[in-house]
């Protein structure tokens, strides 16, 4: 279940950016935590810098670094 659930964001993922969606907004919209401790009020939209909560943002946050060199 969860290969396919990969393998189905990879698709979109791919033909997303094939069609001209920045790495950078793909990166942008999924989910992300804050990066160390915070209180309860932060966890949704705190301030302080945020972290991939999964591993396809983390993926995003990498093909946005290779689009920005």
């Amino acid at each position: 279940m969860l290969n396919a659930l990969l393998a189905d964001a990879a698709v979109v993922i791919s033909v997303a950016l094939q069609h001209g969606v920045p790495a950078a907004s793909l990166a942008k919209s999924v989910g992300r935590l804050p990066a160390g401790p915070v209180a309860p009020v932060d966890l949704d939209y705190g301030p302080g810098q945020k972290v991939p909560a999964s591993p396809i943002a983390a993926a995003l946050d990498l093909l946005r670094r290779f689009d920005e060199n």
